[in-house]
Parts: C-alpha cells; sequence; structure tokens
C-alpha cells in the first residue's frame, strides 16, 4: 500500500505541476504542445541543490510535499527507460569553468537522473551554445536541434540544465491509414472544420 500511495503522490505532483504550467503557457486559441516530464526533471535537478527559501519555493512550484519528495517518481521514470537505451531521457548540467560545485550535488545529479555534468565556458557563447546543442542533438538521435542560442547565455551565466524525452517505438495495434475518415471538428461554438479523424 505504501508503495501504491508514494507512487500515487509521485504521479499526482506531476499532474498538478503539469496543469499549473499549462495554465502559465496557453494563450488564447492557439495549440499548444510541450513536454511538463523534460521541465519538471530540469526543476528537480536545480531543486536537488536548493535549501531554505528557495528549497520551500522549489517544493511549492513541483507540488512536493515534506511527506513525499520527488525521489519516488523519479525512481518510476527511470524504471520506464531500459537500461540498454539512453536516449530515452537525457539529463545534463553545464558549469562554468572554475564555478565550484560541490561533489555530493554532482553524485546526486549524476545517479539519481542519470545525468552528466560538463565543465564550459560562458563567456564564449557562441561556443558554449554550440556545445551544449550538440551534446542534446546526438543524445535525441538529431531530433532536438537547438535548444539553446548564444544570446540565452550571459556574463553571469553559471549553471545551465537541460533534460530532453524522447520515445521512438512501434505499435502493437498499428494503426490503419485506411481507416481515416473526413469530419466536422468543432472548435469552439458553432465553428467547424473539416478534419482527418483516425479511427
Amino acid at each position: 500500500y505504501s508503495l501504491y500511495a508514494q507512487s500515487n503522490n509521485s504521479i499526482k505532483s506531476l499532474n498538478d505541476y503539469s496543469f499549473n504550467l499549462y495554465k502559465q503557457l496557453a494563450t488564447g486559441n492557439k495549440n499548444l504542445f510541450f513536454s511538463p516530464l523534460s521541465t519538471y526533471l530540469a526543476l528537480s535537478m536545480a531543486y536537488e541543490g536548493s535549501e531554505g527559501e528557495t528549497k520551500k519555493e522549489f517544493e511549492n512550484i513541483l507540488h512536493l510535499s515534506k511527506n513525499s519528495k520527488n525521489d519516488d517518481f523519479i525512481n518510476i521514470i527511470n524504471g520506464l527507460i531500459p537500461e540498454n537505451d539512453s536516449s530515452v531521457l537525457s539529463n545534463s548540467i553545464w558549469v562554468q569553468r572554475k564555478f565550484p560545485i560541490e561533489n555530493k550535488y554532482k553524485c546526486i545529479i549524476q545517479k539519481k537522473y542519470s545525468a552528466q555534468v560538463f565543465s564550459i565556458d560562458f563567456l564564449n557563447k557562441d561556443s558554449a551554445a554550440f556545445e551544449i546543442n550538440n551534446w542534446v542533438l546526438k543524445s535525441t538521435n538529431g531530433l532536438i536541434k537547438n535548444i539553446i542560442e548564444p544570446n540565452n547565455i550571459d556574463n553571469h551565466t553559471k549553471i545551465v540544465i537541460t533534460s530532453s524525452v524522447y520515445f521512438e517505438e512501434t505499435w502493437e495495434d498499428e494503426f490503419d491509414k485506411s481507416q481515416t475518415k473526413k469530419d466536422k471538428f468543432y472548435s469552439g461554438g458553432n465553428d467547424t472544420t473539416s478534419i482527418d479523424f483516425m479511427h
């Protein structure tokens, strides 16, 4: 029961975080596509190095209770990833050269999040952006090309955290394209658009 309850609390934490993030990102009637899991994991990695009021703020944002930290959720995520497949979930932390980072934090990030920790020179913005983008490109099999631009980096940048999730698999029951039919899609009120519907 306790494992089930912990798992439920962990999933609830991600769900609450996801819906709150959606409310902040959604504007007007435009479609929105984003990965709450990626941002949740990136913030969780930052949370690991926090304390005091900052830690409380992270707990509020991530919807973590004192009794249910994110450990259970991270264990669930790690359990879903095949041991021989490192490309499904790619986490990394990029730290300004000579900027002190505690070994304890580094170990937690590496063990718990399977994250790689890199030393980088953020003062050379173009080179830093290229290095980060190139690593993400390789770790996602070319699916994510530009995660950061040089103008996202300034002279005060000390750490950049990246988290990417990608999934590629075949369906157990493959979709039959011949079953696609045109029908009316109601986008609000009486407004309709003719689109393809899968069956």
